[in-house]
């Protein structure tokens, strides 16, 4: 994902923070921050200051179901949750991340996606069928479903992008106008 002029990102539900931490590393101008709940912060907070980044990576604890992502965020990253909740859900985080960036800004998920018949690719059809048995609402979607719930909630150029072949993640993009 090209960053250049980026300076401001925010991994929702980040983790550990080993996206925040590769994503300002390969951009030099570019703070992070790794927003997720308090107790897995404390992890990452110790995972941070082994990569050295602690001037360039901060921590938000909160429950992005409740609280807010903040504004002027250049990017915002949504990797590995839209697939755990339900369509409402997804819509809604969705619409967070379009608030919380600024003009211009880039919305980031990463992903398996569905073919359009939803039978294939087999890793991407399993991973969702594991979703729809391991939580609530949870599952797979295809390129034309995400591509409608960004347009959905005001996102503009959707685009995707394959990362591998050998595993199906793809990152699907788009813009606040």
């Amino acid at each position: 994902v090209d960053l250049r002029g980026c300076r401001k990102l925010i991994d929702i539900g980040g983790g550990p923070g080993v996206f925040a931490m590769e994503m300002v590393r390969r951009n030099p101008g570019l703070e992070a921050t790794v927003f997720d709940l308090p107790g897995v912060l404390e992890v990452t907070r110790e995972l941070i200051k082994e990569s050295g980044f602690e001037d360039r990576i901060h921590l938000q604890p909160g429950d992005y179901h409740k609280d807010s992502f903040g504004v002027g965020n250049d990017v915002v990253l949504l990797f590995g949750i839209l697939h755990s909740e339900s369509l409402a859900s997804r819509k809604r985080l969705l619409t967070k991340a379009w608030e919380s960036l600024a003009p211009g800004g880039l919305v980031v998920t990463r992903q398996f996606l569905l073919e359009e018949n939803r039978t294939g690719p087999l890793e991407a059809t399993l991973f969702s069928l594991q979703m729809l048995l391991y939580t609530d609402s949870g599952e797979g979607y295809t390129w034309t479903e995400i591509e409608s719930w960004l347009k959905e909630c005001n996102f503009v150029d959707p685009s995707r992008k394959l990362i591998s072949a050998l595993r199906p993640y793809w990152l699907v993009l788009a813009r606040k106008p």
